[in-house]
């Protein structure tokens, strides 16, 4: 067995005498240059230490230690430091060996603007950049939507852009149904709209009954006055509000911002479920997959989901878990030093967080034991397709390709993924694909070649299969099959199967033909459950591609070389086009007839004039 490992336990322990006693991250690297695992440590020297002694390792550090062609270390001020580098290069590497949190969701906040004089609410994702009060995460799109539709009702706080508020001359819609107060056209006062916000900010901040009662008892003055319009408008406000709180499951007094983080195992895999509580409210949960777990404690887990899930995100003032994380205060006081207030973290046994915990715990239950059924379809859909399509080695990963395009125009190619977790979405590919030169213009077998081209060029025999697929399925018929093999002949990756999936008679579902290279082309039972799942590898791949197609299409309409030129409006852009008719003829106006169109003065036609001369 020894020898099995002996060319990476003599890498570790010649490098143990360079290795330095301070803090830092260290790096196993393989003979391509991959990065197998990443592990950070106090004393960097003790750490890789423990990997010279083969008693006592797991299979999975054996199998990595068997792999180890270098070794790389980064040294830190401190352990923190160390730690937050540490989930940083795990995040951007991914390494094998690693347990990895496959994160590629952003969570979606509401935010309250505060760089305009009468602020916007609306959905928000990703850094917090722009200026303003942010509530949230929210655990769905939909959920933010409902929350922003009946903070709209309660506080009549506006929606639109900056820009669209600008150019406004009379109240939108929005004031119509009594959404907003139109603080675009001087329905209402700045201070008076600060009112407005300063409500909702106070609701959003747990303050929900106080603002319900004041609500309440102006609904009472417009009643005892006869006032029922008003009084009306009063009892539709408190509804909305009662309604964001009814759709958020949960709701605990003396409960601040926390996170409900709870691990659960069985059959070798693990799911861990965070639910989001923001002043007392419960705006749902997400939960996590690992598979690499099998070796690795509970304990050990949550320290390892801790570090990769905050290294993007603010961390509430309080994470509550199931598990103690190894690790506990280095992990407090990382996180502490991304934000200016303290994060604790707790392992309740007993109150309202330990039922919170259970309450997670058991989301996470029912949420692996549904993905376990899935993954076992998925794998005896695999074993079906296997034998179908003949293929000698096990499918591992599926990739399904198609195109959109109008007559060659606004043409898209597109790639999914399909692996034994279902749709692999973080690998779904879309190739745009410039056709000026119009050589490739309605020409489907040309645009399927490119994108062949361009997903496989970076790839030959010598470099590792670990990212290529076991199968290609194409939408289209014995022509797309041939270029896509050539291709792939060409590349020296003819060893990967190739099928295409044309319509059958009448272009009916349940009726395709499939193709392979050297076979005759066949068709399956139009009921059988590996029918239905061929079809929604290929129908998903279509729905992809017309996606990225409509995309590509809606943003080419709606450019227009005007957009570009500072200063120029909706206002003076419609007037420019209305007299001109197009942004071509705009170009070539000289500054006298562009004097001529109603707002566009000398300086602001000179300046039309000097952008397309420059052009």
């Amino acid at each position: 067995m020894r020898d099995t490992y002996s060319e990476g336990l003599k890498i570790i322990k010649d490098e143990l005498l360079l290795l330095p006693k301070s803090p830092g991250i260290y790096k196993m690297v393989d003979k391509n240059g991959d990065i197998l695992y990443v592990g950070k440590a106090k004393n960097i020297k003790k750490r890789v230490t423990s990997y010279s002694k083969l008693n006592n390792q797991s299979q999975r550090i054996l199998t990595m230690i068997s792999n180890i062609k270098k070794l790389e270390i980064m040294v830190t001020n401190t352990e923190v430091e160390a730690l937050l580098l540490e989930s940083n290069l795990i995040k951007k590497h991914k390494p094998r060996f690693n347990i990895l949190l496959k994160d590629d969701k952003s969570f979606p906040s509401i935010l309250l603007t505060s760089d305009h004089n009468f602020p916007q609410i609306k959905k928000h994702r990703g850094r917090k950049i722009e200026k303003g009060f942010y509530f949230g995460p929210f655990s769905s799109a939909g959920s933010v939507n409902r929350s922003i539709d009946a903070l709209q009702k309660g506080f009549l706080i506006r929606n639109c852009t900056d820009n669209v508020f600008k150019l406004r001359t009379r109240p939108c819609l929005q004031f119509q149904i009594k959404r907003c107060t139109a603080p675009c056209v001087g329905f209402v006062n700045q201070d008076d709209y600060k009112k407005q916000i300063d409500q909702a900010k106070s609701f959003l901040s747990g303050n929900s009954n106080e603002i319900k009662k004041n609500f309440a008892a102006n609904m009472e003055k417009c009643s005892e006055t006869l006032d029922f319009e008003n009084a009306a408008v009063w009892r539709n406000k408190i509804r909305a509000l009662s309604n964001i709180q009814s759709f958020q499951n949960i709701n605990i007094n003396g409960l601040g911002d926390a996170d409900i983080i709870a691990v659960f195992s069985n059959f070798k895999k693990t799911a861990i479920n965070i639910s989001f509580m923001r002043s007392g409210s419960n705006f749902g949960d997400h939960t996590y997959f690992f598979s690499q777990s099998s070796e690795t404690s509970s304990n050990k887990l949550i320290s390892e989901f801790l570090s990769q899930f905050y290294e993007n995100k603010i961390p509430p003032k309080e994470i509550i878990v199931s598990h103690t994380p190894i690790d506990l205060k280095l992990i407090s006081e990382a996180l502490s030093s991304l934000v200016d207030y303290k994060i604790k973290i707790i392992c309740p046994q007993k109150g309202i967080r330990k039922k919170l915990i259970n309450n997670s715990t058991q989301n996470a239950e029912v949420s692996l034991n549904r993905k376990i059924s899935e993954e076992d379809k998925t794998k005896k859909n695999f074993d079906e397709i296997k034998k179908i399509f003949k293929i000698t080695n096990n499918i591992n990963r599926i990739e399904v390709y198609d195109n959109s395009h109008i007559q060659g125009k606004f043409a898209v190619g597109a790639m999914i993924v399909a692996n034994k977790d279902g749709f692999d979405k973080s690998s779904y590919r879309k190739y745009n694909l410039e056709i000026e030169d119009n050589t490739l213009g309605g020409n489907d077998f040309g645009m399927m070649e490119e994108v062949i081209k361009r997903r496989f060029r970076k790839n030959n025999s010598n470099v590792s299969a670990y990212n290529l697929p076991d199968l290609i399925l194409i939408d289209g018929g014995r022509g797309h099959l041939n270029t896509v093999y050539k291709v792939l002949k060409e590349y020296q990756l003819d060893w990967i199967k190739v099928c295409a999936i044309s319509k059958g008679a009448d272009r009916n579902a349940g009726r395709e033909k499939f193709h392979l290279i050297d076979e005759s082309s066949f068709t399956l039972k139009p009921n059988s459950l590996i029918m239905f799942f061929l079809q929604k590898l290929r129908d998903e791949a279509h729905r992809f591609a017309i996606t990225a197609h409509r995309l590509k299409r809606k943003k080419s309409i709606s450019y227009n070389q005007i957009d570009e030129i500072d200063g120029i409006g909706n206002i003076k852009k419609k007037a420019l086009l209305k007299y001109f008719g197009s942004a071509k003829e705009v170009s070539k106006a000289s500054i006298d007839d562009l004097i001529k169109v109603d707002g566009i003065s000398k300086n602001v036609a000179q300046k039309i004039y000097n952008f397309f001369s420059n052009e």
